[in-house]
């Protein structure tokens, strides 16, 4: 539907922004760029195009950039409900920068805002293990291996790609 969105109309950010999110949640991260370019540059204040970015910046690995484009989406975002949505790829990039602490400010504050977007507790579970809340994490991941039963664990690990091999245990447990 979002290329069908852009035949009609290919100066449409959202649709561009849209697409952008698909391919690069899909793993298609070098095709998901030139969409969600597209979709900043058609219009620099969607809030939701530079959040897609920042998210692109986690999976791929390049935290430096995704705080710096969740700094943007976050200044967009300010009083919009879906500043939740920014939260988690910033604490995932704290917590691969190795700002344990300052990841679960920024993971609690994305549950507080969001509790019930799927990456929220997982972000927060991560968050918790790496600063040795191992028992709370525990519970979180329980919740979620309850709400999301028919999704394995290296099928959850994988909506990241850039999960380390050394973040490997956190995900066994």
């Amino acid at each position: 539907m979002a290329r069908r969105a852009l035949e009609i109309d290919p100066s449409e950010a959202k649709a561009c922004n849209v697409l952008g999110n698909i391919l690069n949640w899909r793993g298609h991260h070098d095709d998901s760029v030139p969409y969600i370019e597209s979709a900043i540059k058609l219009n620099p204040s969607f809030a939701a195009a530079s959040t897609a970015r920042a998210y692109h910046s986690v999976m791929t690995g390049a935290f430096e950039n995704a705080k710096a484009d969740m700094q943007n989406a976050i200044r967009l975002r300010v009083g919009d409900s879906g500043l939740g949505l920014c939260l988690p790829a910033k604490a995932l990039a704290e917590l691969h920068l190795g700002e344990h602490e300052k990841s679960l400010e920024t993971a609690y504050l994305a549950m507080r805002l969001r509790p019930n977007f799927w990456l929220v507790p997982s972000t927060l579970a991560a968050c918790l293990l790496a600063n040795g809340k191992e028992a709370t994490a525990r519970d979180i991941i329980q919740q979620l291996r309850l709400a999301y039963d028919r999704i394995s664990g290296d099928e959850f690990a994988g909506w990241l790609s850039s999960t380390s091999p050394s973040s490997s245990t956190a995900r066994q447990r």
